[in-house]
C-alpha cells in the first residue's frame, strides 16, 4: 500500500524551515551591521559561561490531525535572549524515581524521542525544533492522540540553552560530551537545580498558535 503524505506535516516543517533560515540571515546582517570604531575596544559579549535551564509544562494542541500535535512560541515570551551561536537542549521528563531519602527525581530523555505504551506497540514520537528566536516541540504518532491525554497534556519539558563559545570549547577530544546523558550536561555545564527556572507555559499569550492555525497554515 502506497504511504500518504501528511500534509500538515509538510507545511510545518516548511515553517520551521522558513523560521530557521530567516533567523540566519538575520544573524548575518547584524553581523555585516556592525563595524568598531578602530578607537574603541570592542563590546564584551554577554554571554553567561553556564547552561541556562527552563522548565515548561505544556498542553500541546493538534495542528488540524488527531495524530501530530504541537506546541509554538518564541524565546521572547520567556525572557530569553539567544547568542546567535548558542545551542538548545530539549529534554522530556518520560519517568520519575524516589530515592533513599524519599525526594521524587525527574528522568529526563533527549529529543527526539519515541514514548511507548504499555503494550509496546504503539509509541508517541516527540521532536524539538529551534531557530534564533521560536522554537517548536511536536508530538506524532500513527493513532489517534485525543484518546491518551496523558501523552500530550502536562508534558514536562527542560530547555537547556549551551553557550555558543562554551559549546565550542567543550567539542570533540576529552571535553566531549553525551548530550543524551543529561547528568552529564548538568555537570558539565555547573548546573543544579537552584539553577532551573521554571515557566508557567499557559499563561502565556498564545495568539499566534490560534491565528495560524484559522489561517489555515497548518
Amino acid at each position: 500500500m502506497k504511504k500518504q503524505i501528511n500534509p500538515t506535516k509538510i507545511l510545518l516543517y516548511l515553517f520551521i524551515s522558513f523560521l530557521i533560515v530567516g533567523g540566519q540571515a538575520c544573524d548575518h546582517m547584524d553581523d555585516e551591521d556592525v563595524v568598531p570604531s578602530p578607537n574603541t575596544s570592542p563590546p564584551t559579549p554577554a554571554i553567561n559561561p553556564t547552561g541556562r535551564v527552563f522548565d515548561l509544562n505544556v498542553d500541546l494542541i493538534p495542528a488540524n490531525d488527531s495524530s501530530y500535535y504541537y506546541f509554538y512560541t518564541s524565546f521572547d515570551s520567556l525572557n530569553v535572549a539567544l547568542d546567535s551561536l548558542d545551542v538548545v537542549l530539549a529534554y522530556i521528563e518520560y519517568d520519575i524515581d524516589i530515592d533513599t531519602a524519599g525526594n521524587i527525581l525527574s528522568i529526563w530523555t533527549l529529543l527526539p524521542h519515541t514514548r511507548y505504551l504499555s503494550d509496546n506497540q504503539r509509541g508517541v514520537f516527540y521532536e524539538f525544533f529551534f531557530s534564533r528566536y521560536n522554537f517548536f516541540l511536536t508530538a506524532e504518532s500513527p493513532f489517534n492522540l485525543i484518546d491518551t491525554p496523558s501523552l500530550i497534556q502536562n508534558q514536562v519539558f527542560r530547555l537547556v540553552v549551551i553557550p555558543g563559545e562554551v559549546l565550542a570549547a567543550t567539542s570533540g577530544g576529552s571535553m566531549h560530551i553525551d548530550y543524551s546523558n543529561y547528568d552529564e550536561v548538568i555537570k558539565r555545564f555547573g548546573i543544579s537545580e537552584s539553577n532551573v527556572k521554571r515557566i508557567d507555559i499557559k499563561s502565556l499569550d498564545s495568539d499566534f498558535s490560534k491565528s495560524t492555525i484559522n489561517k489555515g497554515l497548518f
